[in-house]
């Protein structure tokens, strides 16, 4: 797989921070396609994002234990 070298004026810790009229301002970094811009969430996306992420994490924990 192809990587780019690290740019540190793409990570995405700095801009985290910073907030946007809308929300917080996130750039994609990692393994996303290099070709997505940046986009900004609110407080209630962001909200959305870690529950899904909490949901899916305690699924394959389930998954885990079960096996």
């Amino acid at each position: 797989m192809f990587r780019k070298p690290h740019a540190p004026d793409l990570d995405v810790l700095p801009l985290m921070g910073m907030r946007g009229a809308a929300g917080l301002i996130l750039r994609p970094q990692g393994n996303t396609i290099t070709s997505c811009p940046s986009f900004i969430i609110d407080e209630a996306q962001v909200d959305m994002i870690a529950d899904a992420f909490e949901a899916s994490l305690s699924k394959v924990e389930d998954e885990l234990r079960q096996n």
